[in-house]
């Protein structure tokens, strides 16, 4: 099985692969930034591909759907030592095949690995749950537009309404209507709060 870790943390991302070598017999080769895995993804299609969350080039679901697209027969996998559950539940909903916890045990790596492989989607029980199993949880009041993630990374970079109204279309209300969408969504106070709620859920 050929394995590609995206993740910018190398010194971890060695310690991965050599266990999932020397104990799995896997072929791993490793990337530091988004870019790297897109190409090698387009140059050797791996089995499965390993994606951190926090590494260079990445900017939440919108980096995430990027990937997927162009994926190909690579499964992608979020590696990540904490994620939120409902990213994960939209992750999966653009095709992702799972998430494997950086905390994970290496026998249950392994045998998540394999799953995966096999063509079934892996996620513990115990860090995702399905919509509405949460007190209060559902689709509409928890999950935020494609047009909302963009104003929120926009807005996270430091653009103002009438930049982000630019770059998007509508008008500076349009956008600060959106904006107190996203806040009441997240439970944010304002839109610097949402940024920080945002980036905590790996959604920007």
């Amino acid at each position: 099985m050929r394995i590609l870790i995206a993740d910018d943390h190398v010194l971890l991302a060695q310690a991965v692969a050599r266990s999932l070598v020397n104990n799995g017999g896997f072929d791993v080769e490793i990337t530091e930034s988004l870019d790297g895995a897109l190409r090698i993804v387009n140059e050797v299609q791996p089995d499965i591909l390993l994606l951190d969350l926090k590494m260079p080039g990445m900017h939440g679901l919108l980096s995430v759907a990027k990937v997927a697209e162009k994926a190909g027969k690579t499964r992608v996998v979020l590696f990540s030592a904490q994620i939120d559950p409902q990213f994960v539940r939209d992750a999966l909903a653009l095709g992702i095949a799972g998430y494997i916890p950086k905390t994970i045990g290496l026998q249950s790596f392994v045998a998540a690995l394999t799953l995966i492989e096999s063509g079934q989607v892996f996620v513990p029980q115990t860090d995702v749950h399905p919509l509405g199993s949460r007190p209060g949880a559902t689709s509409s009041d928890t999950d935020l537009t494609g047009r909302e993630i963009s104003v929120l990374n926009m807005s996270s970079e430091g653009a103002t309404n009438k930049e982000i109204a630019a770059r998007l279309g509508g008008s500076e209300s349009s956008i600060k209507l959106t904006m107190r969408t996203i806040c009441a969504k997240l439970g944010a106070r304002n839109r610097a709060h949402a940024c920080i709620i945002a980036r905590d859920r790996a959604i920007i």
